[in-house]
């Protein structure tokens, strides 16, 4: 017990929900807030060296700087199987602004940080515990997975706004010389969500194209967006 007190372990929270269903309806929110007031830090597992949450943000809710992170994860990042949180961008601003948003919501946390000279990226990498959050939020998203939450399409639009320009940072281009608007991705459904949103802007798209991409042997579906 002592070890926990001292907080060398942790307290695993399935023995915390047992108790509160023991709680009167009337008292057990108000316990909940109690605790949640109270947690110091979060990790996946309360074993082993997993990273950890300190001072959580707790409760976690959506919010414009969470959009933000939806958008990022969508387009450059991912969530992997052991639920680690990943993104990958050439701009240091962006993956910068991104941790930046991540611990702003989430709370203090230790992110690892790499320059890959290969492909000119700049990668940063957040706990497990993060992950795990978010696919409670917006589901799996690592590879063929990926997909625009539903809790997305009922946001008001300056939340959308938020999220579009997030994942349009990561997987659009820009032509000055045309004045269009390049949005690119392999996966179909995407594109077509992002059409369906941008309607609400008053903002029409041209049809889509398959653009094959030859350095990465992947055909990618586009959209143009015209007169910007």
């Amino acid at each position: 017990m002592a070890k926990f007190e001292s907080g060398k372990y942790f307290c695993p929270l399935w023995p915390i929900k047992r108790i509160l269903n023991f709680c009167p309806h009337d008292k057990k929110q108000e316990l909940m807030i109690q605790i949640e007031k109270n947690i110091e830090e979060l990790r996946k597992t309360y074993g082993g060296k997993a990273k950890s949450i300190r001072n959580p943000k707790l409760p976690i809710k959506f919010s414009p700087t969470l959009c933000r992170i939806i958008g990022h994860v969508i387009g450059d990042g991912e969530i992997r199987q052991n639920y680690s949180v990943h993104y990958t961008n050439q701009s240091k601003f962006l993956t910068r602004q991104f941790e930046q948003d991540v611990i702003k919501v989430f709370g203090d946390m230790k992110a690892y940080e790499y320059y890959n000279k290969d492909d000119k990226t700049h990668n940063v990498v957040f706990p497990s515990i993060v992950g795990l959050i978010l696919v409670t939020f917006i589901g799996q998203m690592v590879r063929s997975s990926k997909h625009i939450p539903d809790k997305i399409f009922h946001l008001d639009k300056q939340n959308k706004r938020l999220f579009l320009r997030a994942l349009f940072d990561d997987e659009s281009s820009v032509s000055v010389s045309k004045h269009t608007i390049e949005f690119s991705m392999t996966n179909k459904i995407i594109v077509e969500d992002v059409r369906e949103i941008l309607r609400e802007f008053d903002i029409r798209p041209d049809k889509s194209q398959k653009k094959m991409e030859s350095h990465h042997k992947k055909e990618k579906l586009r959209r143009l967006i015209r007169n910007y």
